[in-house]
């Protein structure tokens, strides 16, 4: 989990067919319901509880009768999840979040989401160009780490930026627009390679093939990184300056 007071570097984890769009400044935004949607066998990215509005810890539930006696009702089990309710139309935007923890380590499910990791080292410049592109273009924004909570002992509101913990492993950064009509939406915010020379463009750096100490690549002449725990975040932190979460995280 990343806290306030964490210093991340952001990082897109992605196939190698999408990397040259995403350098372009071609944001691709899923529609948050895409991964309530999408067949759960898509292990880190289905999640049918995303973006629910609230998740209630139940202990009993009752009905009245005509003679006014409230009866129990038996058999309840779990959270009463609430849906629906909230912010219309949010497009999202996953980033995983890096942070210099001696206990924050990779999980390697992770490397699902894609083989090749671009990671962005000017993150407060890369943040505030989505921002501005949104509002540009009419969009409210939002942007901060996911808040994990317990699903059998967390009780209150959800929303984009909340996620029950088995998730928890993918320390996640995500930027949230409205607006959206329950399709994918493409955001421009310019591209990385042509404004590299600018002290305040977003700067990055690709690390891939990626691949888990069980599947290492035959001698292929690929320069293929091994990822292990205890050795991936200290390849990350390619500047001394990071991304400060303190001052960061708006709700949605």
């Amino acid at each position: 989990m990343l806290l306030d007071t964490d210093q991340v570097q952001l990082i897109k984890l992605l196939p190698a067919a999408r990397v040259s769009e995403f350098l372009d400044g071609r944001m691709y935004l899923n529609s948050a319901t895409y991964f309530a949607d999408i067949d759960d066998a898509d292990a880190v990215r289905f999640d049918a509880d995303e973006a629910l509005t609230a998740s209630w810890q139940v202990a009993q539930l009752s009905i009245q009768n005509e003679s006014g006696e409230w009866l129990p009702i038996g058999g309840i089990r779990g959270p009463a999840r609430v849906r629906g309710a909230g912010e219309p139309g949010l497009n999202v935007l996953c980033l995983y979040g890096l942070t210099q923890r001696e206990d924050d380590r990779f999980d390697t499910r992770n490397l699902q989401f894609g083989d090749q990791a671009i990671v962005i080292s000017n993150a407060q410049e890369f943040v505030r160009r989505l921002a501005a592109a949104a509002a540009a273009a009419g969009r409210k924004s939002g942007y901060g780490p996911i808040d994990y909570v317990d699903r059998n002992e967390f009780h209150g509101q959800m929303g984009p930026f909340r996620k029950f913990s088995g998730y928890s492993y993918q320390n996640e950064f995500r930027f949230v627009t409205n607006g959206g009509d329950g399709t994918p939406y493409r955001l421009g915010i310019g591209t990385f390679a042509t404004s590299r020379g600018s002290p305040r463009a977003p700067r990055f750096r690709i690390f891939g093939p990626l691949v888990s100490p069980d599947k290492r690549l035959p001698a292929t002449g690929h320069n293929q990184s091994v990822v292990t725990d205890s050795s991936w975040a200290r390849h990350f932190f390619i500047e001394p300056t990071s991304f400060s979460l303190r001052s960061s995280s708006p709700r949605f």
